[in-house]
């Protein structure tokens, strides 16, 4: 199958009643045919970057636990392949990364932990989180970030977010502007507004400076501007105003100048529960 093929039968899959299935059975047919599994993790991370944006949870999540399965981060049983990639030390994956993940993606866990209502599964998350922040260190970070995979990335920003490391504030801008990863820039800009300093916000700067003159590259414009004004709501500064002029960057990013401010405030309230979640739910003490 060439690659226009390909996009076909995945665009068709993510239709069916039930994607998830469909898209393994895709992997298995293009694993048979001779594709790598480099590759196909390669091509699966172009369409889920695609789909980012899509409103059915239930389409991405199919692609995300297709990828899970090419990789090899689920139950031996259903891996694609014989060896997972990424970092070799299964045991750091284990921990500090396949618990977590999917519920620091998209902010998924800000519903359950701002639910007005307590449940057991929210006491669970909370403790697990809390018992992985207690161990996790400046070495487990290191070699996470070290990690070709986004996932890992993407947990390794998010614990030093949480435990406000900042001299890592480099490291992610290094790893952020570059964006050669889907997803694990969400947990830069978080861990750069956690850290909430000069620095960190003249990273985000950078970002919104290199990509925000380019609307065709949706990558995670709609996170870095968020995470800067709340550095300016926090600090009093006013890093963000620039962009938000009449005509600035940001309406030249979303020329829908109504609709792209509209967007823009509801990103930001979701950023702002974000941190608020986590402040208030995410406890290292």
């Amino acid at each position: 199958m060439d690659e226009n093929q390909i996009e076909l039968r995945f665009e068709h899959a993510l239709q069916t009643t039930n994607p998830s299935d469909a898209l393994r059975a895709l992997a298995c047919l293009l694993k048979a045919a001779g594709m790598s599994q480099r590759e196909m993790y390669d091509l699966f991370s172009r369409y889920c970057i695609a789909h980012d944006k899509d409103t059915d949870e239930k389409s991405r999540d199919a692609i995300l636990d297709t990828m899970d399965l090419i990789v090899g981060w689920c139950r031996p049983s259903g891996r694609l392949f014989d060896h997972s990639i990424g970092s070799s030390e299964d045991h750091l994956v284990r921990t500090f990364v396949v618990p977590f993940y999917l519920r620091v993606l998209h902010g998924n866990c800000v519903p359950m932990l701002m639910a007005a209502e307590d449940s057991r599964e929210r006491q669970k998350l909370i403790r697990r989180m809390t018992a992985a922040l207690r161990i996790v260190d400046t070495d487990v970070v290191d070699r996470l970030f070290a990690d070709r995979n986004w996932r890992a990335r993407l947990m390794a920003a998010w614990y030093c977010g949480v435990k406000g490391w900042g001299q890592y504030s480099d490291r992610i801008a290094d790893l952020l502007i570059p964006s050669r990863q889907c997803f694990a820039g969400q947990a830069y800009c978080f861990a750069l507004a956690r850290f909430g300093d000069d620095k960190s916000a003249r990273h985000l700067c950078r970002y919104l400076d290199e990509y925000l003159p380019h609307p065709e590259l949706r990558y995670d414009q709609h996170w870095a501007m968020p995470a800067l004004m709340w550095i300016d709501s926090v600090r009093g500064t006013e890093y963000a105003n620039p962009y938000l002029e009449v005509n600035g960057l940001w309406e030249q990013f979303h020329p829908r100048a109504t609709g792209g401010r509209q967007e823009l405030a509801e990103r930001e309230q979701r950023f702002r529960r974000l941190m608020q979640a986590t402040t208030e739910h995410i406890s290292i003490e």
